[in-house]
């Protein structure tokens, strides 16, 4: 069971992600219609799993913020209604686990609660890309210039790369290739030292860039 805090300004929306979670077993433990009402609520209740309006009133970036200082345990999704690249990257940085859009199914926010309550940090190649083309410049600017002919990457470098990509820690990466932690964290070091990435949003960018993340929309 997943204990879940809502926060939307719109009470339809707040009363059908209740009953859809509900109805799998899960508990909502509070709701919020303000970005202020949803970081009191949150660091009262404690939950697994916050589902958090990017457009709330009073901003779901400046919510995030306080809620990585003050309730770090709880794992945010963001809602998002429309593609703001420069949001989405905000966020990623400040330390959402995954983004929901508005048109998403029922199912698909089930399956990224869950996900996201087990420790992942999703990062779907579909929303990826509908970043990329609503700002085509973004995810590649900031990156190190690459010479992949001169500095390629093996092939568990790169299969490395497109699960840490994927949101999967060193361990969950450990235990799907069946090597330890400290195993990913040397071959990491490897690719760090080749590629210049720094953090998870260059890494998914780089993997995106270079086809190592493959298209499952």
């Amino acid at each position: 069971m997943v204990r879940f805090f809502i926060a939307f300004d719109q009470p339809l929306v707040r009363l059908g992600l209740r009953e859809s979670l509900g109805r799998e077993g899960h508990r909502c433990v509070g709701e919020a219609e303000t970005a202020e009402q949803a970081v009191a609520g949150i660091r009262s209740t404690l939950p697994d799993v916050a589902i958090l309006d990017l457009g709330i009133e009073g901003g779901g970036i400046p919510a995030l913020r306080k809620l990585r200082k003050e309730c770090s345990r709880t794992r945010v999704i963001l809602y998002a209604s429309a593609v703001l690249a420069e949001d989405i990257w905000e966020g990623i940085r400040v330390g959402a686990s995954a983004f929901v859009f508005k048109d998403a199914s029922p199912q698909h926010l089930l399956d990224t609660v869950c996900r996201v309550h087990a420790g992942r940090h999703l990062s779907s190649p579909d929303w990826w890309e509908r970043i990329l083309e609503d700002r085509p410049g973004m995810g590649t600017g900031k990156l190190a210039p690459v010479d992949s002919a001169s500095r390629p990457l093996s092939p568990r470098e790169r299969e490395i790369l497109r699960l840490a990509a994927d949101g999967l820690t060193y361990r969950d990466i450990g235990l799907t290739l069946g090597i330890s932690a400290e195993t990913v964290k040397t071959h990491f070091k490897n690719i760090r030292r080749k590629t210049g990435l720094s953090d998870r949003r260059q890494v998914i960018s780089f993997a995106i860039r270079e086809g190592i993340m493959p298209n499952r929309a």
